[in-house]
């Protein structure tokens, strides 16, 4: 096993151990090593190289599952106060106006909760001169997945309708409750 020094590589190799066999998550990882302080051009090359090794091998569903498993954060304190906003209010709508207005919007509509950031805020594409990969941004679902789980206290089914990465005008995210989904 590779020795991963950079935290996204770690993370990638993790999630690919969860979901499937450790020969895959070895081949994919040893192929894609990062080092700790990657330039923008290496950063771009390893999330292309990195994509395009998911999209060859797994299905769209699977590698969502493997990209959100792999998100960064967030941290405990972005995270505790829509947990407490929600156990005092007791409402989807008091966590939308909570996150609303520290670079999200957040609105509850027909039963579901939508999520949007008007710009990329993944501070590891960022700002690099090309677009991410597609499969990129699918770890935003894993971020915001674990913050709104943590606030709301039950399962979640997220899906990402838009993104700046592809060129969509911002971030949009759609969360429902699991067990509604399937009803």
């Amino acid at each position: 096993m590779a020795d991963f020094v950079n935290p996204h590589a770690r993370r990638l190799y993790d999630s690919l151990l969860e979901r499937t066999d450790a020969s895959t998550a070895e081949e994919i990882a040893n192929a894609n090593l990062l080092s700790k302080t990657p330039s923008p051009k290496q950063r771009a090359n390893w999330a292309e190289s990195v994509c395009r090794a998911l999209d060859d091998r797994f299905d769209e569903a699977e590698v969502i599952e493997i990209r959100a498993g792999c998100a960064c954060g967030p941290a405990q304190g972005k995270m505790e106060p829509a947990r407490k906003c929600y156990a005092k209010q007791g409402t989807w709508e008091s966590v939308a106006e909570l996150l609303s207005g520290h670079g999200a919007s957040a609105w509850v509509e027909d039963g579901a909760f939508y999520l949007s950031y008007p710009t990329c805020y993944c501070s590891f594409v960022k700002g690099l001169p090309e677009r991410a990969p597609r499969s990129w941004c699918y770890c935003t679902l894993g971020y915001a997945k674990r913050m709104l789980e943590c606030a709301f206290g039950c399962e979640l089914r997220l899906e990402l309708i838009e993104s700046v990465q592809w060129g969509d005008g911002r971030c949009l995210m759609r969360a429902v409750k699991a067990e509604e989904e399937n009803e």
